[in-house]
Parts: structure tokens; sequence; C-alpha cells
């Protein structure tokens, strides 16, 4: 892949999570409690975390961003891609800790996360947060799945249930072999408002951990659909194709990094906006966002109509972010996760989807962790910037107040 490309994905995956301090910095001053799992108990809650410099706003920002930017670069960059990073990291965390040992190392070291507390604590904080208000629809949900069939009396254990009732509010559904992938997929279809179908299929699973995330938002500026015509978006692949573009000129925040050009789209409420990068930029995302320089600027913006949707098993990927293990039989260990026995992950299902439209923004994603059991110049003021994207670019969505990245893809050619 494309060093280059692999940058600009990873900036949206960057970006978004470095505005997190305004969020975290308020645990620091309350310091709630966070239980742990030990043995397969929860503990009772722990002692009031100190006051120290390592707090969520100097750990979380940096563990996250890096695994998003690690996340899309992994991402095929001749196609177009959409992930919900937040959702592999929430269905991942809870496998983390259901997990004990190398196994629950390689997870954390794969995630980013140095400490599993300062995780669950901000885990806790966004569910908190994420309401749906009149503004916009930001739904997060959790669960737990038990194919009771295939567990042989086997279950989750009560420290593992109760931490992820605590951290994720993730309750455990009891389904046979017989409805076990109907009732997951309906939930899921049910928790995406119907945009996620099928997130399982083929043989089912014994146990699974399954995460979902849906928005709903109008823009805060919306495109006149008279604005709406047919324009040449220069595809990545050569195929050069005629696509709807919508068109504005309206004031956005924008800024200039090198070659690197962004803008800031607002959704109605300002607690979550869509972030639009033009052009290549070789080095640190980090610097990039948090050195460009914002400014209220007129810009004349041009944008295809987005629909995509991706597919993906992520098991080839976390093995490549270090996290072997826990997919091999005779090496995981989910001891903690379970009251007997053992299991393994023996696949990690994504699904994706997004609509990007005159009004705004419908996006939703779901994860599955299916388990089984184991033996520049600045511009004239009074002239418009360009910001024509009839060329390969990345897209993310975030929230404003969190930094967490909600959503990211690539739009590489037309469609």
């Amino acid at each position: 892949m494309n060093n280059k490309i692999k940058i600009i994905a990873g900036i949206l995956a960057a970006a978004l999570l470095i505005s997190a301090v305004a969020v975290v910095s308020s645990l620091a001053k309350t310091k709630p409690r966070v239980p742990r799992l030990i043995n397969g108990t929860t503990e009772a809650w722990e002692e009031e975390m100190p006051e120290t410099t390592d707090t969520p706003e100097t750990e979380y920002d940096a563990e996250y961003v890096s695994f998003a930017q690690k996340l899309a670069g992994q991402m095929n960059d001749e196609e177009n891609w959409f992930i919900s990073p937040h959702s592999i990291y929430t269905a991942l965390l809870m496998a983390a800790n259901g997990a004990g040992g190398e196994t629950k190392a390689q997870l954390l070291k794969a995630l980013g996360v140095k400490d599993i507390k300062w995780a669950n604590e901000y885990a806790a904080i966004f569910r908190e947060k994420v309401k749906t208000n009149d503004k916009i629809t930001l739904e997060t949900a959790d669960s737990l799945w038990l194919n009771t069939d295939a567990m042989n009396g086997i279950e989750f254990s009560d420290g593992f249930k109760k931490l992820c009732a605590e951290i994720f509010d993730a309750a455990v559904e009891e389904v046979t072999a017989a409805d076990a992938v109907a009732k997951v997929n309906a939930w899921v279809s049910e928790k995406t408002h119907g945009r996620i179908k099928n997130l399982i299929s083929d043989n089912g699973f014994d146990a699974a951990l399954v995460d979902t995330i849906y928005l709903k938002a109008d823009w805060e500026k919306e495109f006149d659909k008279s604005n709406t015509y047919k324009q040449v978006f220069h595809s990545k692949n050569g195929d050069d194709k005629e696509i709807d573009f919508m068109h504005q000129t309206e004031t956005f925040e924008y800024a200039e990094s090198g070659d690197a050009r962004i803008a800031v789209l607002p959704y109605v409420g300002g607690a979550v906006s869509m972030m639009l990068i033009l052009g290549e930029y070789e080095g640190d995302v980090e610097k990039l966002i948090s050195e460009a320089e914002y400014s209220d600027t007129l810009l004349y913006l041009a944008l295809p109509k987005i629909s995509s949707e991706s597919s993906f098993n992520l098991n080839e990927v976390m093995e490549k972010l270090g996290a072997a293990d826990c997919f091999n039989p005779s090496k995981a260990d989910f001891t903690p996760m379970v009251t007997a026995g053992n299991m393994y992950i023996e696949k990690i299902l994504h699904k994706a989807n997004v609509d990007v439209d005159e009004k705004g923004t419908e996006a939703a994603a779901a994860t599955a962790i299916v388990l089984r059991t184991t033996a520049f110049i600045e511009p004239d003021p009074t002239e418009p910037t360009e910001f024509i994207c009839d060329k390969p670019f990345t897209y993310l969505i975030r929230d404003n107040e969190t930094g967490e990245i909600l959503f990211i893809g690539r739009y590489n050619n037309a469609e």
C-alpha cells in the first residue's frame, strides 16, 4: 500500500481523537472507580485513582489515535472503504477484559492500551456522553451472546458479565443453535435502524461479543439540491466518471499544511462534524492536525454524494497488529471470560455503511467477535477558496466533544 495514502487515511482516524482532552480532563477531576476483572470475578470498586499526569487525556488520546491510524493503514487504498474504529475498538476492548495472560497482553498492545483501567473508564464515559437529542441521532449498543447448545452448560463468568454491564451496558442474550444467527442479526439490524444486515452468517457461534453504532445527522449548512449536478471524479483506478456532485459556497473551518488541505463540515448543533482532507501528507498525523491553523474561510465546496459500504473479516489485520494468540485454539486464553473451559476467537466481523447527501449523513457499523470453545498562499478573502473533491479523498465523522472517531472512509473510485 502506498505509504502516502496510508497516512491520509490515518489522518482522519487520528485527527478526531486529539480533541478528546475536553471530556477526559473531567475524569481526572472526578476520579470515578472502575471494576477490574481478576480470575473471573470483579474486585470491589477500586480506591479512587490518584492524581497523576497519566490521565486519560494524555494516555487514551494517544492510544486510540494510534490504533485508529494503524487500522486505517491496513485498508486497501485501491478501493473505497468505510469503517468505524470506535465499534472495532469497543468490541476488542470487551474481549480484552475477558482475556488473560499473553492473549490479553497482545490484544492490549494491538489496541495501544497501556492501562486497561483508563480504557474502561473512557468507554464508560463515552457511553454516557453519547445521547440522542433533537439535533442528531447518535446511538451505540453492546451485547454478549451465548449459544446454550454449543456451550454445554458453560456460561460467561459473573465477573465478566458485571464488568461488561458496568462499562459497556452490555446484557447477556442466550440463544440456541437453531436461532443464534437470526437473533443476533435481528438485534444488530434493530440497533442500526435496519442499515446493517446479516452481520453473522455461516455456521453461527458458540459465544459472541457485539457492538453497534448508528448516526443520523443533518448538515448545519445543507446543500441546495438544485446545485447538485454531474461532474467528473478522477478515480484512483483511472476510470474517470461523471457522478453527482453537491455544491455550495459557504464559510467553513479550513486549514492548509503542506500539500494537505482540510475542511470541517459541522452537523446541526455542532457536536459532530465531518472532516474532509484533500492532498497527500508525509509525517506525523497528530502533528498535522494539531499544528494546522484553522480559520473560518469562504469555500466553494464540491462534494460527491456518497453511498458506500464495506465488510471485513479482521483476523489478518489483528494478527498484523500483533494479536495472534487469540485466534489459536491451543494458545488463546479467555478463561476469565467463562465459568469453565476456554475460548478462542474464530473471526472478527465488521460491517459499515454510509450515505451522504444534500441534507446530511446517515451511517452505521457493527462488529462481532465470534468465539468458539476449545479442547500555503493566503487566499483573497473576497473570493471563495475552491475545495473540489473530484479526486480520491478521505472522510471521517467525529464527536466534537470527545474527539472520538465514529466513522472513517476513503473514496477512491467513482461509483
